[in-house]
């Protein structure tokens, strides 16, 4: 982190309320993060709502550095709901300091997509970009009548730290209704699924080996699922994704959801 900023907030008063919610802040993520190593990675999701917007009158200076200590504490992150502007995104990297990156998408014009982006950012030291990057597009066949593209588009990006490679794959699902199992909503979910599924074919197609991609997938961001009971929840389940169990135990409208290792998995995409 560079703190150096502090040192030129005039108001004293702002400046010791920051320095004394970082400590605490410190003391409550050292509780709940694991601490960081060279065996291992620290993943995380989060939805940063209207991140760059003003529509809530944007970020003050000490919600910036509470932010920027957060995801300090991880080695990669995929954030949602970066808005177009962006001021706050960059302000967030200068703050972390000049070993982190940050890989994002172009602002979403479709209906539902609420002008907004999807980010990737990490640590250098620890993580490398691979050079793969792009935005998961629907076939037609998965078209429906409230659906032909999911509104902001999910984001692909492959990873390295050390020897292994990975895909990310981050999303932000469309909300709609504060219905649980909003249709349109269920139609994203789905048709996300299956093709992930079917791509998932291509990873460990032994038969015509090819240097296509990683084995290893991971699906994550904000899918607004209520409920495990819920149809959007059994269209991720129902294409053999895999859900953690921290991620069950944990709130599902912003949990996030891992998928597998495709290696040990050769009938992934089964309906």
């Amino acid at each position: 982190m560079n703190y150096t900023g502090l040192r030129w907030i005039k108001e004293d008063k702002q400046r010791q309320r920051i320095v004394a919610g970082l400590s605490k802040l410190r003391t409550g993520l050292k509780k709940k993060v694991p601490a960081k190593s060279d065996g291992t990675l620290l993943l995380a999701t989060w939805n940063i709502r209207e991140f760059g917007g003003t529509k809530y009158g944007g970020r003050t200076t000490d919600a910036m550095y509470y932010i920027a200590e957060c995801i300090s504490r991880f080695d990669l992150i995929a954030v949602q709901e970066v808005r177009a502007d962006l001021k706050a995104l960059k302000e967030i990297l200068r703050l972390l300091g000049r070993q982190w990156d940050v890989i994002f998408t172009d602002v979403s014009f479709a209906d539902g997509g609420n002008f907004e982006r999807l980010a990737f950012v990490y640590n250098t030291a620890k993580v490398s970009f691979t050079g793969l990057a792009g935005e998961l597009v629907l076939p037609s066949k998965t078209a429906t009548e409230r659906m032909s593209q999911v509104a902001r588009t999910p984001f692909v990006c492959g990873f390295q730290v050390g020897w292994a490679k990975f895909n990310l794959c981050t999303v932000h699902i469309y909300y709609g209704t504060a219905k649980a199992e909003d249709p349109r909503r269920v139609d994203e979910i789905n048709a996300l699924a299956k093709l992930l599924a079917t791509k998932a074919k291509d990873y460990i197609n032994t038969s015509a080996p090819a240097d296509y991609s990683p084995e290893h997938l991971v699906l994550l961001g904000d899918f607004n699922i209520f409920s495990r009971t819920d149809k959007t929840y059994e269209a991720i389940t129902r294409n053999r994704f895999e859900v953690p169990a921290v991620a069950r135990r944990s709130g599902w409208k912003s949990a996030s959801i891992k998928v597998r290792e495709f290696r040990r998995a050769r009938d992934v995409g089964r309906a």
